[in-house]
């Protein structure tokens, strides 16, 4: 069905006049294209990128189609906007593809609560395809051209609620770097969800292909100011959309069919309308965009300002005002409840011992937590719940992750080129001496041989007692852990190969990444194997050290992924960003932090995914990609958290605290650590938890 742009009423889809009032159903938003005859509607049940199933069609535009449609992968509903090039010209078509994958990378890290989350974006048969979430709810178009058919208008003060909404996002859109010009404000792209928020429903990306068109025709004749006509769009054109898209709302006249640049006074049409409004919209309406508000944030000012003088909008402010200290009293009761649940966790007794601070006294002696070592003060509990069984100093410096084996054995190497085996009561079982400094983790097979990467650039082999049996050499640093697969060994170096090799210590193949390599391989969920680079590649490689698929990041990937159960990819990069991956190295949705990610992830059973970031949070997001909470450890993290049968998930941060979180988010126990962490935790078969520090000891916490 193609909706009449005048009459709101419904056509069939190759209907070229509206059959109720005649109007010309050529779209002209971009310039009067048409879609060629030769470009077929998609079929229900089409699927677009081994993943999306074509449901229906929801509308037509100039460029192309929208659909909705089914992620088959994650069982939920999306929108797909498709896109059409019309160029002849190859070099044209290949640039158009460059900059079409830089937009759409650039939507996909947008996350706003007003804008849908962009997740995926591919090019199939000279169709481009940018896949978002599927908003439910009329847009305003509709909504006003409904109410007018009954001699009704939009509520005065619903208007000027939605304004304020929309210069809330047009503020985060022109914060980013660069800033992002929405360019399409108007009626028809502002979505009301059953919850009466709005939403902006179509970015403009059908600008990119646009062959031999002039980049004046891009945006809606009417709601386009002046300067987006000479190709100059700017943050400021998307407050002069809005200043047309509120004289729309409030006077019910579309300034599409209006003379360019010319808007009636709305008081004029609508007496009713406050002076104090007016003026506000004609002062986004100049021509001139130094005599408009300069900011989004400005024109927000300008209607809160407004609310709180006008009596027009008294029950307004009043909402507002309720709705503000609403949110007031969450914050503080959470924070009550928090610091309640906390003290819980604590007999009488235990709290007069460990002298808990108060919440204003604990915010105050936070900002001395970096003096612990050197005063020998605690400003934590030393526990809550958590006893250590045993540490014992094996080194100087301690930032190697321990393993365990089904034999209660702790094995973990230090910077002094030591490299200890331990019982489970901490006594040292052996100690076998390497030509480099250990930093990453080993691995131990069934019959107890272990496998010791080096940053001596070899990978040795030593039995069950601690005798030297083969070493690998490779042409620089192992900071990477072994993957042991059956009988064979994959590990990458910083000579920026991934080496393939047998459990006899024989080389069997190499793959070159071009990039050194301190991201540990996984097995992926197809058998090949995964693995990132400090050039921000990840690689899937098959057994036979073939390349299956690359996907470039932007930065560098040191932390190791992980597959779920269902084949998702999970990488953290040094671009702050939790990538999810699908099997074929297409990029699922984009989760970001606040800092750099070294941290590996973790999957629970309930396919949550926990990650932590040097912006002192661990996260928790669901498999789609969305946030379900985050603890902030006040430190950087560089461990990577371990999970228990119950739930339980354990990380530490670098200034020396060992946390137990409940799968809620909520603070089970912690402990403080002598030096600062970098190792991640090993759980043992009993539950107990293992973990280095830098000042040289190993812990044993139950």
């Amino acid at each position: 069905m193609v909706e009449c742009p005048a009459c709101g009423a419904g056509n069939r889809l190759k209907a070229r006049f509206c059959l109720f009032c005649g109007r010309n159903l050529i779209p002209f938003e971009t310039g009067g294209s048409k879609l060629p005859a030769s470009i077929e509607i998609l079929e229900k049940g089409t699927v677009l990128g081994g993943r999306f199933e074509i449901s229906e069609l929801l509308n037509i535009g100039g460029m192309g189609y929208v659909y909705r449609g089914i992620d088959n992968l994650l069982q939920r509903e999306v929108a797909i906007k498709e896109m059409i090039d019309k160029f002849t010209d190859p070099e044209a078509r290949t640039q158009a593809i460059e900059r079409f994958r830089r937009e759409a990378d650039m939507l996909c890290q947008l996350k706003h609560p007003a804008i849908p989350t962009f997740f995926e974006y591919f090019v199939e048969n000279h169709r481009y395809y940018l896949v978002m979430d599927f908003v439910d709810g009329l847009d305003l178009k509709k909504i006003v051209k409904r109410l007018q058919g009954v001699n009704k208008e939009l509520p005065l003060e619903r208007i000027v609620q939605w304004a304020l909404e929309i210069c809330e996002v047009l503020e985060y859109l022109h914060s980013q770097e660069p800033p992002v010009v929405y360019r399409d404000l108007k009626p028809s792209n502002i979505m009301v969800t059953p919850d009466g928020n709005v939403k902006l429903i179509d970015f403009g990306i059908a600008r990119l292909f646009i062959s031999q068109l002039k980049a004046t025709m891009v945006g809606t004749q009417g709601y386009a100011p002046p300067e987006q006509y000479r190709g100059e769009a700017e943050p400021r054109s998307d407050l002069y959309a809005l200043g047309a898209t509120l004289h729309h709302l409030l006077t019910g006249k579309d300034p599409q069919y209006e003379a360019p640049f010319h808007f009636e006074l709305i008081r004029k049409l609508n007496p009713s309308i406050p002076v104090s409004l007016e003026m506000i919209i004609d002062k986004a309406l100049h021509l001139i965009p130094d005599d408009r508000f300069q900011s989004a944030q400005s024109f927000k000012a300008a209607l809160t300002s407004m609310i709180v003088q006008d009596e027009h909008f008294s029950d307004l402010h009043k909402e507002i005002k309720s709705i503000e200290q609403e949110i007031s009293t969450l914050r503080q009761r959470k924070t009550r409840i928090l610091d309640s649940n906390i003290r819980k966790a604590i007999s009488g007794e235990e709290m007069k011992k460990m002298d808990v601070p108060s919440p204003e006294k604990r915010r105050e002696w936070n900002l001395f937590r970096g003096n612990i070592r050197r005063t020998g003060l605690s400003i934590v509990p030393t526990h809550i719940k958590g006893n250590m069984k045993w540490q014992i100093e094996i080194g100087r410096k301690v930032t190697a992750s321990p393993v365990v084996d089904e034999n209660k054995n702790i094995y973990i190497g230090t910077y002094e080129n030591n490299f200890y085996s331990l019982q489970e009561n901490g006594e040292i079982r052996w100690i076998f001496k390497t030509r480099g400094i250990i930093s990453a983790t080993a691995a131990v097979d069934k019959m107890g041989n272990v496998y010791i990467p080096c940053e001596d650039g070899s990978l040795y082999a030593v039995d069950s007692m601690g005798v030297e049996k083969w070493r690998f050499t490779t042409r620089n640093s192992l900071k990477a852990s072994p993957l042991l697969l059956h009988d064979r060994l994959f590990i990458g170096s910083l000579d920026g190969n991934l080496y393939c090799i047998g459990l006899d210590g024989k080389h069997i193949w190499h793959f070159n990444s071009e990039s050194p390599i301190s991201s540990s391989a996984v097995l992926s969920y197809d058998g090949t194997i995964v693995f990132g680079n400090h050039g921000g590649m990840v690689y899937a490689i098959k057994p036979d050290g073939e390349m299956r698929w690359k996907e470039k990041l932007p930065r560098m990937v040191s932390a190791t992924p992980a597959i779920s159960p269902e084949g998702q990819i999970y990488i953290g990069c040094e671009d702050g960003y939790l990538y999810s991956l699908n099997l074929f190295g297409k990029i699922l949705w984009k989760f970001k932090t606040g800092g750099w990610i070294r941290s590996s992830v973790a999957i629970g059973k309930d396919a949550t995914i926990y990650v932590g970031s040097s912006d002192h949070y661990l996260y928790a997001v669901n498999r789609e990609g969305v946030e379900k909470w985050r603890y902030d450890s006040e430190g950087v993290i560089i461990s990577s958290p371990a999970i228990s049968d119950k739930g339980g998930i354990y990380f530490a941060s670098d200034e020396g605290i060992l946390f137990a979180i409940q799968p809620w988010g909520k603070v089970k126990w912690w402990f403080s650590l002598d030096g600062k962490v970098y190792s991640s935790p090993a759980l043992g078969p009993d539950g107990t938890l293992f973990i280095g520090t830098d000042a040289g000891y190993v812990f044993a916490i139950k």
